[in-house]
């Protein structure tokens, strides 16, 4: 089973763009910079999780998934371009959170993409259902669920670049997430 962890007072909200196929439609489709987003309990970034595909070659089939640059679609992506923005929680919000995010992944199976949902953000359209995400959904969704983000504070249907102007964020890093994560490793 898949044990999500914490180290310290932040949560990181990971922005990415991997230069696949399908985010560079995304990309012109949105016409925004990054296309994805992901959250983590740890600033090396060793465990994201976030709602996107299942398998590194074939994009079309996804759902609750872990992310890490040494597997999956971030490990074969080498210049995958993100952004990191660094939110100050309390303890127990971040381990309410930790606790959500292992209980989701000790019933995985029965989350899904919401790609209905994400088609219909487009146009403006907010439509919930049950056990179904889309990346950006779901951040936000969980971080209003824990108190780090007022539901008054976000819009309706949130983009990834949105989470660029929540209340309390730090961008701590911006370029290849293959670097960062490269970088913090080799500072221990």
């Amino acid at each position: 089973m898949t044990e999500f962890k914490y180290s310290g007072k932040y949560i990181y909200i990971i922005l990415s763009q991997t230069g696949s196929i399908v985010s560079e439609w995304l990309k012109t489709f949105t016409k925004d910079e990054y296309n994805h987003v992901s959250i983590s309990l740890d600033e090396k970034l060793d465990e994201m999780c976030s709602f996107g595909r299942y398998y590194a070659y074939f994009p079309f089939w996804g759902g609750f998934v872990k992310e890490s640059t040494k597997k999956g679609s971030l490990k074969r992506f080498k210049n995958t371009k993100s952004l990191i923005i660094k939110l100050e929680a309390n303890e127990d919000d971040i381990n309410n959170v930790r606790i959500e995010i292992n209980e989701m992944f000790a019933s995985k199976r029965k989350y899904r993409y919401d790609m209905i949902g994400v088609v219909l953000a487009k146009f403006g359209k907010n439509k919930k259902r049950k056990y179904r995400y889309y990346c950006s959904d779901f951040v936000k969704e969980i971080l209003i669920k824990y108190n780090i983000l007022k539901r008054e504070d976000c819009p309706e249907i949130m983009k990834p670049m949105d989470f660029l102007s929540i209340n309390g964020g730090e961008v701590i890093y911006e370029g290849s997430l293959h670097d960062y994560c490269n970088n913090i490793d080799q500072e221990e």
